[in-house]
């Protein structure tokens, strides 16, 4: 493409791109202007609608309560007249005068032996055939004649009740009605003109009927919900031809008998509610729907089945067709999603579909509660259902219209948009012929110097950057040419140059290659000396009941990790550390730290805290000397007896029960960063823990929780857990070499940045060969709970408690003396028992003694101790019950036979001499001190229950003959 063409693109897309643009932003705010407004109007169009719907909801609620209060106050009326004939029926029937008169005259007629009155009369009469010779009967159909003078009255003043009547007890079922209908002949075409009317139709009624009457409290309770006795029965089919009607009953009560006396009813017509509550115009096929709480549709007109789509059920009960339509039965899915608000809410409106597919508007509002007729409270709705496009049929038209506006002015744009482009096309054409005239000169002398033609010069006559350009470009042309003759001497020059330099960077290269196997020989040296250093396999073997593993792997060939396992005396100790950094400095402080350990450990001291002091305060000293900027987290542990001494602060030491549950030790807290500070004897404390056989310790530094894959993601404390529990029943070597699978399979690719150190410990099973239920026993043993001896006192104390202060020990001792002196058998002139100063300071040091030595021993899982004293003439026996530390039982029965099978006075001297230099805490001498001093004689029991060994030690002192 040459430059005129590009430029003619560029000129007419510099043109074109604003002008599609401006028209491509003309078009979207025009019609988002358009948009938004029709939007907004829709809103509130939308809006204006729904609160006209709601209103009207409201409002036809509001028509629809006072309705049906009307309804209510009339049969208030008739019941309260017909109450008032029930309560001084006594009275009214000695009028007799007054039924004579044709207003109160029944006119009596017989009818298919039932008792009626003429069809001309206003209020229609009923005995049915089983009631017309009962004088019960007969005097409460004379008595209820008065009723003649309010029924019609009331049934005249409220067109909403198409049928009033009374009706007598459950006994004397006689009927009187308004309008009459002839009820006798209408029930005989129903085959029931014998019916019993309560029996047989409202069965379920009368329970709940007598139940506000005599029960007060819930009387009250449905006066106060509703304010009214009247119940009502859901819609049925009318015997009497009435067709369905919804029927409200108001019970009477006769107060003297107190029993039911009947009631006052009134039919409402379903086709009345139709016409009258639900009389409702809206729009052009607006309607309303009457439901109750239930959801169950009261009245509704026919048009609604399409919308509505529900189920209609017709049951019969007690001879008697009950017609019931679920609303939470409707097929149509929009009305069942809101199905539960319109239940729970008392108004509210909803978009919804009608059956058609068009889209419609629900509101409903709630009238007054009444009762059904368990007196249960009911809540009937009013429904209004509209179709939206009647509702804003005036916003669609406007919409219309706007739209069409809109189309016809975007048209004009685009026509006068196009005009544009074309215009725009012609001049850019033009104008680029004239700019790149002396363009296309320049482009063919380029293209001749191209071809080495460099003599080649260019006219151009135009006064703007053009003829500069021609200008540069014929004195480049004749530079070029001169550049061209003198090319190869500079060529030459340059080789020269390039020849020297490469010559110094050779022999500096050879420098470097002698200067770096130097330096890699000292490193090789300083790894070699750091793995010497390291625990080997077989010095883990020689630690008896621990199965070791341990594993390092620097990350360059120096690292910063250190670990050790080594014994002192009786004792093992374990070290784990991790010096920042790494390399050569990172590598020497660890050996340093290694000898420090070693040599502090090696003059005897059990102090945990202050040999961690110690190791600190030499580091710091070697760290400052050496200018190092390093610090060392170090935790030191001291093994003995199953039990571990923590110090030091470093990782969590974690630890695998054999069940596989783990715990996390946070190590925090245990001390401070060695080489930090001069002195950290305030800030080391210490952790105790016991292992049992088969649970695992794990020790590690930071480079495993640390090691990160491909996408950056730490192996963690979590991926170190669960590899600890996978690998749990291998032995140390193999969960060690489990671990660091597991690790090197998480880092894949990657590059480990961090030296990897992991030491596993695992504790091996004591070798107790007794099982539950075995007893060994030593010396002369007493089962004083089986003799008959006087039992002084017993008393439980907790080992914890007295091994933290072993002068706790020898309180408890002068208490239990002082307390046990009170029961011995002194007598003052008795020359051949011992005095009661004495007994008590013997007692003292003897239970002392017996106390220390089973604290030492006692399982702290089971820290209970027990002590008893019991008088078996002439000796006092002492007895000390605990449970023993699993692998302190082989090692205690191995004591138990070296005292008694030994002469107590040579053995006691041997034992002296044995531990001067030696702790002489678990020599015996206390058990020969009493034998030796008091003459006691000592029995030991060793009894296996179940994964425990509980011990009892005797001391039996003959209290008779001792001054």
């Amino acid at each position: 493409m040459n430059f005129k063409l590009k430029l003619s693109v560029f000129t007419l897309m510099a043109a074109l791109i604003p002008i599609i643009i401006l028209g491509y932003l003309f078009y979207t705010n025009f019609n988002t202007l358009t948009k938004v407004s029709l939007e907004q109007n829709t809103i509130g169009v939308k809006n204006s609608a729904y609160e006209y719907i709601n209103s009207l909801a409201r409002d036809k609620a509001s028509i629809a309560s006072l309705r049906m209060d009307g309804i209510f106050q009339s049969i208030s009326v008739m019941g309260q007249s017909a109450q008032n004939i029930i309560d001084n029926a006594g009275n009214l029937g000695q009028l007799n005068k007054i039924y004579d008169t044709g207003l109160f005259n029944n006119k009596i007629i017989p009818f298919k032996n039932s008792l009626t009155n003429p069809p001309s009369e206003t209020v229609n009469i009923l005995v049915p055939p089983y009631l017309a010779q009962k004088p019960q009967s007969m005097s409460l159909l004379r008595i209820s004649s008065l009723m003649n003078i309010t029924m019609p009255a009331v049934v005249q003043a409220n067109p909403s009740i198409t049928f009033m009547y009374f009706v007598g007890d459950e006994y004397n079922a006689i009927t009187r009605a308004y309008p009459n209908i002839n009820l006798a002949n209408e029930l005989n075409k129903a085959g029931v003109l014998n019916a019993n009317f309560w029996r047989d139709f409202f069965p379920e009624n009368l329970p709940h009927w007598k139940k506000f009457y005599t029960d007060k409290e819930f009387s009250a309770k449905v006066l106060e919900q509703t304010g009214s006795a009247i119940t009502f029965n859901d819609i049925y089919e009318d015997k009497a031809g009435q067709g369905k009607v919804l029927t409200l009953f108001y019970p009477l009560w006769n107060r003297k008998t107190n029993a039911f006396a009947g009631a006052v009813a009134a039919d409402v017509s379903l086709n009345n509610i139709v016409n009258t509550v639900l009389d409702v115009h809206v729009v052009k096929t607006g309607y309303a729907v009457l439901i109750n709480s239930k959801g169950e549709v009261i009245a509704h007109p026919d048009k609604s089945d399409e919308d509505l789509k529900v189920e209609t059920k017709v049951i019969s009960r007690n001879g008697l067709e009950y017609s019931y339509q679920d609303l939470g039965s409707s097929s149509n899915e929009s009305i069942q999603n809101i199905y539960h608000d319109i239940i729970q809410n008392e108004v509210g409106y909803h978009e919804i579909t009608l059956g058609d597919g068009r889209a419609g508007i629900m509101a409903f509002a709630s009238l007054n509660p009444m009762n059904d007729m368990q007196y249960r409270k009911d809540i009937w709705k009013i429904l209004i259902l509209v179709p939206e496009d009647e509702i804003l049929a005036t916003l669609i038209e406007t919409q219309k219209v706007i739209t069409a506006h809109n189309q016809a002015t975007i048209l004009k744009s685009l026509i006068a948009v196009s005009i544009s482009i074309a215009f725009v096309i012609m001049a850019s054409f033009i104008l680029s012929t004239g700019i790149t005239r002396g363009v296309s000169q320049l482009g063919a002398a380029a293209r001749g110097i191209a071809n080495k033609n460099y003599d080649i010069q260019v006219r151009v006559t135009s006064k703007d950057e053009i003829g500069d350009l021609g200008k540069a470009f014929n004195q480049m042309s004749r530079e070029i040419k001169d550049y061209t003759t003198n090319l190869e001497d500079m060529v030459k020059d340059r080789t020269q140059k390039l020849e020297k330099a490469m010559s110094k960077i050779n022999s500096l290269n050879e420098q470097l290659k002698v200067e770096n196997k130097r330096m890699s020989a000292e490193l090789d040296v300083a790894q070699q000396l750091q793995l010497m250093v390291l625990p080997s396999e077989s010095e883990f073997g020689k630690i008896e009941g621990l199965d070791i593993a341990g594993l390092m792997e620097p990350a360059d060939e120096v690292g910063g990790d250190y670990y050790d396992v080594f014994q002192v005396k009786k004792s093992t100790l374990i070290g784990i550390g991790d010096v920042t950094g790494h390399g050569l400095s990172s590598g020497v402080i660890m050996l340093m730290a290694q000898t420090a350990i070693k040599t502090a450990a090696s003059m005897g001291n059990r102090d945990m805290k202050q040999l961690l002091s110690t190791v600190n305060s030499v580091l710091y000293d070697n760290i400052e000397r050496i200018k190092a900027d390093k610090t060392m987290t170090l935790s030191l542990i001291d093994y003995k007896d199953n039990e571990y001494t923590i110090v030091g602060q470093h990782e969590s030491v974690l630890v695998c029960r054999s069940d596989g549950t783990l715990e996390n030790i946070d190590t925090l807290d245990l001390g401070f960063f060695i080489g930090l500070e001069k002195s950290i004897d305030n800030m080391i404390k210490e952790f105790k823990i016991t292992l049992y056989p088969g649970d695992t310790m794990i020790l590690y530094t930071d480079g495993i929780t640390e090691a990160v894959n491909m996408s950056e993601e730490e192996f963690g404390i979590e991926g170190l857990m669960e590899s600890v529990k996978k690998h749990k029943d291998f032995s140390a070597k193999e969960m060690l070499d489990s671990i660091q699978r597991d690790i090197l399979e998480h880092i894949g690719n990657a590059k480990i940045h961090d030296d990897i150190s992991m030491i596993v410990i695992k504790q091996c099973a004591n070798e107790v060969n007794m099982t539950k239920g075995d007893v060994d026993l030593f010396g002369t043993f007493t089962d004083i709970d089986g003799e008959d001896c006087k039992s002084l006192a017993t008393l439980q104390a907790n080992a914890q408690d007295l091994s933290s202060s072993w002068n706790r020990c020898g309180m408890t001792a002068n208490f239990l003396s002082q307390f046990f002196s009170h029961f011995f058998p002194y007598k003052e002139k008795a020359v051949d028992m011992i005095s009661r100063d004495d007994a008590e300071s013997t007692m003292s040091y003897i239970l002392n003694e017996l106390i220390e030595n089973t604290a030492k021993y006692s399982n702290l899982d089971k820290p209970a101790v027990e002590v008893k004293l019991c008088l078996l003439d002439p000796e006092l026996i002492f007895e000390v019950s605990n449970y023993i530390q699993i692998g302190h039982v082989e090692k205690f029965k191995s004591l138990c036979r070296e005292i008694l099978d030994n002469d107590p006075q040579e053995l006691y001297i041997k034992k002296i001499e044995a531990n001067i230099d030696d702790d002489a805490s678990e020599s015996g001498l206390g058990y020969l001190t009493l034998i030796n001093d008091y003459g006691v004689q000592l029995g030991f029991k060793f009894q296996a229950e179940n994964s425990q060994i509980k011990t009892s030690i005797q001391a039996k002192l003959n209290y008779r003959g001792r001054v």
